[in-house]
């Protein structure tokens, strides 16, 4: 069983499986730019490296946003203890069974069959005793709230098996073009039996015969396939 899309995607597969069958083309907006040097910023704080250093490597671009996060002032505000940041991990999609990948690996999995891949980007305890995480979004698109955001299950779901924990602390963190962090969205997530409450296997098969329907000798009918395929899907 294949599964060509990680946690950050898992709406959108869910919503059009056939997205991850089809040729993508790929683009980059300011605010995803944005998020890649906030992460990127983030990942080198999280391998210890000094503030003043880590925004030195930013892009001059996005220094402005990252001088203006407060770390110290968003650990405490979230309660969390033993903070780490970009901890990947690894979900069985069949078996439910989570693997911890590493820390800081810039998205570079190495995948057994049937996992799907998901990169946290914080990572702790909370003052409750259970396992947090915590997303940071830097644009200003609507987000599905943390209690039905199949990427938010994925990472509770992942650091509370890996912590032998019931449930987890989730966390959907803001970061305003200044570097202020607002963490609008919270909730506690109760442990689902297994991973394939999400319905990965069924996912995975539409998915495979969506391929094969629209596995076309030409661009046009790539094209007409791409138009065809999320509009029958959504509805």
């Amino acid at each position: 069983m294949s599964f060509p899309f990680s946690a950050s995607s898992m709406e959108r597969a869910t919503i059009c499986p056939s997205s991850t069958a089809l040729p993508r083309v790929y683009r980059t907006t300011n605010d995803s730019e944005r998020g890649q040097g906030v992460h990127f910023y983030l990942r080198q704080r999280g391998q210890g490296i000094s503030a003043e250093d880590a925004l030195a490597l930013v892009p001059e671009k996005w220094q402005a946003t990252c001088k203006g996060i407060n770390l110290e002032s968003e650990f405490k505000t979230l309660g969390i203890r033993e903070p780490r940041f970009e901890v990947a991990f690894a979900v069985q999609a069949e078996t439910g069974k989570v693997r911890e990948l590493g820390q800081g690996l810039e998205r570079k999995y190495q995948l057994e069959p049937g996992e799907i891949p998901g990169t946290v980007d914080l990572l702790g305890e909370s003052f409750r005793g259970y396992p947090l995480i915590a997303d940071f979004k830097t644009g200003y698109e609507d987000v599905t709230d943390v209690e039905q955001n199949l990427q938010i299950q994925f990472y509770a779901y992942a650091a509370a098996r890996s912590r032998n924990a019931d449930r987890a602390e989730a966390y959907i963190g803001y970061v305003d073009a200044v570097g202020n962090i607002g963490t609008s969205l919270s909730a506690i997530l109760a442990l689902p039996p297994a991973a394939n409450d999400w319905d990965l296997a069924a996912l995975a098969e539409r998915r495979a015969a969506m391929f094969e329907r629209l596995r076309p000798s030409n661009e046009t009918a790539i094209a007409s396939g791409v138009r065809a395929a999320c509009s029958s899907n959504s509805s």
